[in-house]
């Protein structure tokens, strides 16, 4: 098992190679990323469909993390995740602007994987299950995300990235894969159970809203392009920055790896002592006391002569 410490500075190495990934890369992979979790997200409504409170909140949890697992797994970008570059930051690995231009890149691809998935789910009349009723689900599930008003979506999503980020550090403790499943699975079923504002599945859940309307002609009362970003994305972005980004990545890493870089700081000065005491025990330079003393004699042997 690995220690919280080593998983740590894995996570600032890693946010290092992200960062330094060229940008068609990055993108493709945040496409890739989007796509499986809004199938999971599409898989849980599914399979929550029709059943009393309670056990549909436990079956969704119960399906949502295997979109999370195959992104993990598969080397996907999520924005979720991508919080945890601020563990690089700190660690001195990455400047701040890089952090940022990576976070626009995974949030942008991850948009366009939840399209993707939106359109395909819509447009292939997948919602006719149950005799139509599942595109009424859609709906409300869409309407749920952009009817909470920007603070509970805020509150939210402080929740569901603390779990989500919590989830790496006990994927990457573990050395087997059961041990990966497992650290993966438990916080993202608690997500998804307690119905917890998550980037992006909260983005394909209003997607599909929105082309089911246009589809089927249903009532979209809450959902809208403009309310999708400034009631669901921008709020619940900043909520999973506080949760995943600083409530977990910033606070392990002044647990773990801040002395290591104070240390890292003496190490270097330590370094330049021991360098430059070096280069004058074997390079010394002419004692001036000695030649001002020679000059005396000099003088004193030309004065007497």
């Amino acid at each position: 098992m690995n220690s919280l410490k080593n998983v740590t500075l894995s996570i600032a190495k890693a946010g290092r190679n992200k960062v330094h990934r060229p940008i068609v890369k990055t993108l493709i992979l945040s496409i890739f990323g989007g796509f499986f979790v809004g199938l999971s997200a599409a898989l849980s409504t599914i399979c929550g469909y029709n059943l009393v409170e309670g056990y549909s909140q436990f079956y969704q949890g119960m399906v949502f993390p295997i979109g999370i697992i195959i992104v993990y797994c598969g080397g996907g970008e999520l924005i979720t995740g991508n919080m945890l570059l601020l563990v690089a930051m700190f660690s001195n690995k990455i400047s701040a602007l890089e952090m940022l231009l990576s976070w626009l890149i995974v949030l942008v691809g991850n948009f366009i994987g939840c399209l993707l998935i939106a359109i395909l789910i819509v447009y292939s009349h997948t919602p006719n299950m149950f005799n139509v009723n599942l595109a009424y689900l859609i709906i409300v599930k869409g309407n749920e995300r952009c009817g909470i008003n920007f603070g509970e979506a805020f509150i939210q999503a402080i929740f569901a990235n603390f779990f989500n980020c919590l989830g790496i550090w006990l994927a990457m403790i573990g050395k087997e894969m059961r041990s990966v499943l497992l650290g993966l699975f438990i916080p993202n079923f608690a997500i998804m159970s307690l119905g917890l504002a998550h980037c992006v599945a909260d983005m394909y859940y209003v997607l599909a809203g929105i082309f089911l309307s246009y589809e089927y002609g249903l009532d979209r009362t809450e959902m809208n392009w403009g309310k999708l970003f400034y009631k669901s994305i921008i709020p619940v972005f900043l909520g999973n920055l506080i949760g995943g980004g600083i409530l977990v990545g910033v606070i392990f890493w002044y647990v773990f790896l801040d002395h290591e870089k104070n240390l890292d700081k003496n190490k270097i000065k330590t370094d330049k002592i021991f360098d430059s005491t070096k280069q004058r025990l074997e390079n010394p330079q002419p004692d001036n006391i000695n030649q001002n003393q020679n000059q005396d004699l000099s003088t004193l042997h030309f004065k007497n002569g």
